[in-house]
């Protein structure tokens, strides 16, 4: 059992970390595995933040900077290309990267949610511009997603609705539709799911670690029950 010291205000504290057991993230990597299940680990990009020439976290964000999640975007298409053997708008960002004495968006929403007398300085951030190739003659995918606000940050900047074909649906912790509409699409309750999974190339289920416990945001369990119907 590992352990430490620390001191805080004068006072010194000792304490001991218990053992870590299995976590979320490595076991749903596992079933993943063993079902044949196509997965895409993000954690990659934290395993690379050294060797990076950009920071892919602000200091005072809790989701990827925008140099982040253009990463996660270039993992995201290139996977879907190679899965569905269609071919996907190009992003052309890495050369149009600029930095930004004030960071903005996500890479402040701590500072935001905070209560700070005064703003702690925060340094520069990297904020590419996203442009794709739009040569392409056939058809893009057509893909539904079921995500988070990770995935909500690509929709908000318009990735989303460049990278697959026209009629792509993200629902938002399977909760709300975007884009938005009304009568019974907006109601997934009243959508045929099995019948619109059929229509899709592609479905994409994505979520960070915390929501791991919740995988899915209850959709897995809403085709169960379709099915044994």
């Amino acid at each position: 059992m590992s352990g430490g010291c620390t001191s805080i205000c004068g006072l010194y504290f000792c304490y001991r970390q218990p053992p870590i057991g299995p976590q979320n993230s490595t076991v749903f990597l596992d079933v993943f595995k063993e079902a044949a299940v196509p997965l895409i680990d993000f954690s990659y990009l934290k395993r690379w933040q050294d060797s990076l020439a950009y920071p892919i976290y602000s200091p005072a964000g809790m989701h990827f900077s925008r140099y982040g999640l253009g990463l996660m975007m270039d993992t995201l298409r290139s996977r879907a290309e190679a899965l569905t053997g269609m071919a996907v708008p190009k992003p052309l960002w890495r050369d149009s990267i600029i930095w930004e004495k004030e960071p903005r968006g996500m890479d402040i929403e701590l500072m935001n949610g905070s209560n700070f007398f005064v703003d702690p300085p925060i340094d520069s951030m990297p904020y590419p511009v996203f442009r794709f190739s739009e040569t392409q003659q056939s058809p893009k995918p057509k893909v539904l997603v079921i995500g988070d606000s990770f995935y909500k940050m690509l929709y908000e900047l318009d990735i989303h609705q460049a990278l697959w074909e026209k009629g792509s649906d993200y629902w938002f912790y399977f909760n709300i539709a975007f884009p938005p509409r009304e009568g019974i699409e907006s109601n997934k309750d009243m959508i045929d799911w099995l019948a619109k999974i059929k229509q899709q190339d592609l479905v994409v289920l994505l979520c960070y670690d915390t929501n791991l416990p919740d995988f899915g945001f209850g959709f897995i369990e809403k085709l169960y029950d379709l099915i044994e119907q």
